[in-house]
């Protein structure tokens, strides 16, 4: 069969493609696992490290000439005691073959642009994904994540540090009762004297645990203090990688992502990039804290996962992040590097549209100065701009993105009324909208670190991927949040070559071989039963012609059977596919579904929360007065019992399937044991 022929037959394999591939995967992993060289466990890779740093005995620091090396998911923060410099702290790296974690300190001055390798005695075990905040003169790290190099194994750390930043000493802060459980993929903010920190995931390889719960650090007392909240409260779903701030005494997040369990190895895990914003009063804590949800307004940014973010005054910015576009019998992803900010006072959404220097601004502004200074003699020009100038600014910027939200709302109103032209499907009198210079913007990225100093905005790092490829960044890109002219790269990237595979085209290349392999010994077994059956047939013809009747009626026989297998093995796709399409129907469904292998009182344990509150809902709707627990217990038991009866047959058909499936790859193990004997 040729490439051309092997191409038709591939398109439209669609998800029965990728679930080869990540069968394939899967296999070669196993079999890395299995023969290649065997790590050492996780507890004993982390007792190196920290036996390496006991070793130090004092602080040192030394200037570097490159960038920290290539990451993702580390801390930079400023430096709470120097405010021209930021620290650098942890993350990851992939390189396509191994994950590298890190533990190392840097020191970024801002003026000079020259980075500091700190080495400290006592320090923190390598991490990435955890989170740092700082007040007064430290920075406090919490949780977080070691993988080892193979990815096969991890640990999430629980522990809390902090660094001071006058010294560069790290102090690790004892555990206290009711300190959060290990996560990585938390947020954490500062709000007076505490940090508070919601959400986050534990992954344990064979299952991957979502939080929403919330927690409160008294950074003067060192204690932790967990909210609780009821049943029936409203709260925002598990999640990680999300956004929060802070804004007077309300607590912001917004978007995030989290994974719901398949209930069958034939069914996808079901990921979920949320787009929902939640508030929270603060000003009576501990008492009365309420999640509240915040209608969305403006033009928010379409759902996605790894946006940065960055809080300046009552602004939060986002930068970047990735999206999941259908094409066709495939998903794609799509990297952004759109700039949105979102006005906490107003609660509105506006995109940043970057502008250009004009040519000879400078000109005008400087002949401008000197009109104004020779007016005023006796008044000398301020160095920089007062706090007065500074407002104006800002103010004057969100009257331009007011204007700019204004025209965009506009824009659409006008092209809902206009014809579509059904070639460009584009509205007849409409121009298409005007291009972003992309020369105004680092290129599109996920998991960049950003942060503020002053009223310039730096972003650091990030990671693009281009097939199987992934490209981490350690450039630095700078934005003047008064001017908005464009983003500025200081520092350009160092990117480290990649191992691993390079496009998924190898890999199908690689199928077509094995293909191609399978084919040729296809052929040369049937030209050697052809051969055979030549030789067998002279020799039959010579026997009689009863005996060569009975053999062309048993050669048929095994062409119907063969005949009969492969439509059972096609009518057996097509049944998967039917419960698949099922499945995602009761995805749809807000209710929970139970798992393979669970029972009833099993289902309802593990969602209880979810029955108790559409219970309520139920009640409140139906007019019934009955609301006490027993009457919500019963009521929630009796709609779990509904839905746990309505899904089972579909999750039987799947535990039929792969029992028929276990069944008959024992049977061929048994075989190929007793061939092999």
């Amino acid at each position: 069969m040729g490439k051309k022929d092997k191409a038709k037959k591939k398109k439209g394999l669609g998800k029965e493609k990728t679930e080869l591939k990540t069968e394939k995967n899967a296999k070669k992993k196993a079999l890395k696992c299995q023969e290649g060289p065997k790590e050492d466990p996780i507890d004993l890779m982390i007792a190196r490290f920290k036996a390496k740093d006991a070793a130090k005995v004092a602080v040192t620091e030394e200037v570097v000439n490159e960038n920290p090396g290539a990451r993702l998911n580390c801390s930079f923060v400023l430096n709470p005691s120097k405010s021209n410099e930021f620290i650098l702290f942890g993350g990851e790296f992939f390189d396509g073959e191994e994950t590298l974690v890190y533990n190392d300190l840097f020191r970024f001055n801002i003026e000079k642009k020259e980075w500091r390798l700190v080495s400290s005695p006592n320090s923190p075990g390598p991490r990435s994904s955890h989170q740092s905040i700082i007040y007064k003169n430290w920075m406090y790290i919490f949780a977080g994540e070691f993988t080892s190099p193979s990815q096969n194994q991890f640990y999430h750390y629980k522990d809390m540090w902090r660094l001071n930043s006058d010294t560069m000493n790290w102090e690790i802060l004892k555990e206290v009762k009711g300190s959060p459980s290990g996560r990585s993929g938390h947020r954490m903010v500062r709000w007076k004297n505490y940090i508070i920190l919601f959400g986050g995931f534990y992954d344990a390889l064979s299952e991957t645990k979502y939080f929403n719960d919330l927690h409160f650090f008294d950074m003067d007392t060192l204690k932790w203090n967990k909210i609780e909240f009821k049943a029936l409260d409203t709260v925002p779903n598990p999640r990680s990688g999300f956004a929060m701030t802070i804004f007077e005494n309300t607590l912001l997040i917004y978007g995030g992502y989290s994974k719901e369990k398949p209930i069958s190895k034939y069914a996808e895990a079901k990921g979920i990039i949320h787009s929902d914003m939640w508030s929270m009063n603060l000003s009576n804590y501990p008492n009365n804290l309420v999640w509240e949800k915040v209608k969305k307004s403006g033009i928010s940014p379409s759902p996605r996962s790894g946006m940065s973010f960055v809080t300046v005054q009552k602004k939060l910015y986002f930068f970047g992040g990735a999206s999941d576009v259908d094409e066709k019998d495939d998903i794609k992803s799509v990297f952004h590097n759109q700039l949105f900010s979102y006005h906490m006072d107003s609660k509105r959404w506006f995109p940043v549209n970057l502008q250009k220097k004009k040519t000879g601004e400078k000109k005008r502004r400087a002949k401008k100065d000197a009109n104004n200074q020779s007016n005023q003699p006796n008044k000398s020009v301020p160095d920089s701009p007062s706090m007065k100038e500074e407002e104006d600014e800002y103010d004057n910027e969100e009257q331009n993105e007011e204007e700019n939200l204004s025209n965009d709302i506009q824009q659409v109103k006008l092209e809902k009324v206009e014809e579509v032209d059904k070639n460009t499907n584009l509205p007849t009198e409409v121009k298409p909208e005007k291009e972003i210079d992309q020369s105004l913007y680092p290129s599109p990225r996920i998991n960049s670190q950003m942060a503020v100093c002053g009223n310039t905005l730096y972003l650091y790092g990030g990671l693009f991927e281009a097939d199987k490829r992934e490209i981490t960044y350690n450039d630095i890109y700078t934005l003047s949040l008064n001017k908005m002219d464009g983003f500025e790269c200081i520092q350009e990237s160092i990117i480290p070559p990649w191992k691993g595979e390079v496009s998924d085209d190898e890999e199908d290349d690689e199928e077509d071989d094995g293909e191609d392999d399978e084919d040729s010994e296809d052929d040369e077994e049937e030209e050697e039963e052809e051969v055979n059956e030549d030789e067998n047939e002279a020799e039959e013809e010579n026997e009689g012609e009863t005996k060569g009747e009975e053999e062309e009626e048993n050669q048929e026989v095994k062409e119907s059977k063969k005949k009969v297998k492969e439509g059972k093995g096609k009518k057996k796709l097509k049944h998967i596919e039917e419960l698949k399409e099922r499945l995602a129907n009761f995805a749809k469904d807000e209710r929970p579904t139970p798992n393979l292998k669970e029972s009833l009182r099993e289902f309802f344990d593990r969602t209880k929360d979810f029955w108790t509150k559409f219970a309520f809902d139920k009640i409140k709707t139906e007019g019934m007065l009955e609301t006490d627990a027993k009457a919500l217990k019963t009521t929630g038991f009796s709609s779990c019992e509904e839905r746990f009866k309505e899904v089972r047959p579909l999750i039987e058909e799947f535990e039929k399937i792969e029992a028929e499936e276990y069944a008959l790859s024992q049977e061929k193990k048994k075989e190929k044991e007793k061939s092999k004997g």
